[in-house]
């Protein structure tokens, strides 16, 4: 079995994708941990990443009260651009420092195309998403944090 096939099943079985809905549109977000399995990297690395401004941060937030439960989230269309990305940039074992401006750029574009038009403009915090009931058939809502 090769190491596509080992990653793809792992990420068969991470948590499922919260639904959420933004402006009356459908869209599902994933964790930190489902980011760094679709690019071959552990969730340390994405935070890593994110801290050396590789990555953006995670524009969503569930359950931010409890640190315990607290799950960091971005658009799926945004984790498989991101995945897509890291294979051009064939980042390895190791992203090359001469690779960062390349993926810096792509990450910029992905971000502008994915992110910023479910946060609006001049949104710089992480948006709440408050749980709501299991079988209530509701979509989480949302609030700036």
């Amino acid at each position: 079995m090769g190491n596509d096939q080992l990653v793809s099943a792992h990420i068969r079985n991470l948590r499922h994708p919260v639904e959420v809905e933004i402006d009356g549109r459908r869209y599902s977000l994933v964790t930190t941990g489902y980011l760094a399995a679709a690019i071959g990297r552990t969730p340390r690395t994405v935070r890593l990443w994110q801290e050396q401004s590789l990555l953006p941060r995670a524009p969503f937030v569930l359950h931010f009260k409890s640190p315990y439960a607290r799950r960091w989230l971005y658009p799926a269309e945004f984790v498989d651009a991101v995945a897509d990305i890291a294979a051009v940039c064939e980042t390895g074992k190791r992203m090359d420092k001469s690779k960062w401006d390349s993926w810096e750029k792509m990450i910029d574009d992905a971000e502008e195309e994915f992110i910023s038009p479910l946060l609006g403009l001049g949104v710089t915090q992480p948006i709440r998403l408050e749980p709501v009931k299991k079988g209530s058939g509701a979509l989480p809502k949302h609030s700036n944090v």
